[in-house]
C-alpha cells in the first residue's frame, strides 16, 4: 500500500499505472507489437531447435551475433509450440511477464531507498517511460533485450550470490553489452553506507558471484567464437569508429531512451566531486563515458544507450542519498520535475 498524499493505493494499481505509461511511451512500436518481422525471429526460431544453427547470413550483421546470444532461444525451446509464430508469441509473453517482475523488483527498490512514497512513485513512472518498457513490453523485432535487463536488474537488487550469478549469466548471454554495463554493479557492490567505497570489501559475495560470471562467460564465449561457428566474411565497417560521426548527428533521437530521467545520470558526477570523494567519481565517471561511447560505436544507437540503465538507478541510489538531510518536499519536486519532464518529452516525441 502506498500512501500518496490523502491517497491510499495498492502497489498492483501503481504498476499498472506505470504499465500503461510504459505502453504509451513504447507507442507506436506497440503498434508492431502482433505483426511479422523477418531476420532477428526466424534466426531466434531456428537457434530453439538447434543452437548451433549457422545460416547464411549474408551482411546482416544482427543475425551473425545472434548465435553468441543464446538466452532467448533456450527459453524458447519451453514453448509448446514450435513453429516461429508460436516462439515468437511464447518468448513476447515471457517478457511482458517478466516486464512486470521487473517493475515490482524497481518499485520496491525505490520505495527502500528514497523512504518516501510520493518520490518513489513519481521516479518510478518516470524510469518506466523509457527504453525498458519498449523491450519487455513491445519487443516486436526479436532483439530480446528484456532479457538482459532483466538479468541486470536482478544482479542490482539481490542480495543472493547464486542469483546473481545466475541474473548475470543470463544478462551476458542475451547480449555482450550486459557486460560492459555489468561493471557498475562493483561500485554498487562496495559502497559503504556513507557513499564512500570501501576498499577492504570489494572482493565481497556479490562481486565474487558477479565476476565469476564474467569469468564463465569470456572463455566460452572465445571457444564459441573461434570452435563452433564459421567466419561468414561480414563487412565489419559499420561498427567502430565509421559510425561515430554518424551517430553524433543523430543523437538527439536518443532522448525517447529515457527522456526526463537523463539529467539525473549526471548527479553522482556532481555529488563525489562536492564530497571529494575522488576514488568514486573517477570509477563512476570512466563507466559512464566507457558505456556511452561504446554505444556510439554501434548502428543501434538507442538500444546500446538502453543498457545504460543501471546507472540510472546508481544515481537515484545517490539522490537518495542525498537527500536524506533534507525536507522531503525538497527530494519530491525533484521526482516531480523528473515524471513530468518525461511525460511532456514523450507527448513531444509523438507529436514530432
Amino acid at each position: 500500500m502506498y500512501q500518496l498524499g490523502r491517497l491510499k493505493i495498492r502497489t498492483i494499481w501503481i504498476i499498472g499505472l506505470g504499465l500503461l505509461l510504459g505502453l504509451f511511451s513504447s507507442y507506436p512500436d506497440i503498434k508492431k507489437f502482433v505483426t511479422d518481422y523477418p531476420g532477428a525471429w526466424y534466426v531466434v526460431h531456428m537457434q530453439s531447435n538447434d543452437l548451433l544453427f549457422d545460416g547464411n547470413y549474408a551482411e546482416k550483421l544482427h543475425e551473425y551475433k545472434m548465435r553468441y546470444r543464446p538466452t532467448g532461444p533456450i527459453i524458447a525451446k519451453l514453448s509448446p509450440v514450435k513453429t516461429l509464430k508460436g516462439h515468437k508469441i511464447f518468448l513476447q509473453g515471457i517478457m511482458f511477464l517478466l516486464g512486470l517482475i521487473a517493475m515490482y523488483l524497481s518499485l520496491n527498490w525505490m520505495r527502500k531507498i528514497f523512504q518516501d512514497d510520493l518520490t518513489t512513485v513519481a521516479f518510478f513512472f518516470a524510469f518506466w517511460m523509457s527504453q525498458l518498457s519498449q523491450s519487455f513490453f513491445s519487443d516486436y523485432t526479436g532483439f530480446l533485450d528484456a532479457f538482459g535487463f532483466f538479468g541486470l536488474l536482478v544482479c542490482l537488487v539481490s542480495r543472493n550470490p547464486i542469483i546473481i550469478f545466475i541474473g548475470a549469466c543470463i544478462a551476458f548471454w542475451t547480449d555482450e553489452r550486459a557486460i560492459i554495463s555489468s561493471f557498475i554493479l562493483f561500485l554498487f557492490y562496495s559502497l559503504h553506507t556513507d557513499f564512500k567505497i570501501d576498499f577492504s570489501n570489494i572482493f565481497n559475495k556479490k562481486s565474487i558471484a558477479l565476476m565469476l560470471a564474467i569469468l564463465v562467460y569470456l572463455p566460452l564465449r572465445f571457444f564459441v567464437f573461434t570452435t563452433l561457428f564459421k567466419d561468414p566474411g561480414l563487412d565489419l565497417s559499420t561498427i567502430g569508429l565509421p559510425l561515430l560521426s554518424y551517430n553524433m548527428k543523430v543523437f538527439h533521437k536518443s532522448v525517447t531512451v529515457f527522456f526526463g530521467v537523463w539529467p539525473l545520470i549526471l548527479f553522482p558526477v556532481w555529488y563525489f566531486y562536492k564530497r571529494k570523494l575522488t576514488p568514486g567519481l573517477f570509477i563512476y565517471s570512466t563507466l559512464l563515458a566507457g558505456n556511452i561511447f561504446g554505444a556510439f560505436l554501434v548502428s543501434d544507437l538507442n538500444r546500446s544507450l538502453g543498457y545504460v540503465f543501471p546507472f540510472v538507478l546508481f544515481s537515484f541510489a545517490c539522490l537518495a542519498h542525498w537527500a536524506a538531510n533534507l525536507e522531503k518536499e525538497q527530494i519530491r519536486k525533484i521526482a516531480f520535475m523528473t515524471f513530468a519532464a518525461s511525460f511532456l518529452l514523450v507527448l513531444v516525441a509523438k507529436l514530432f
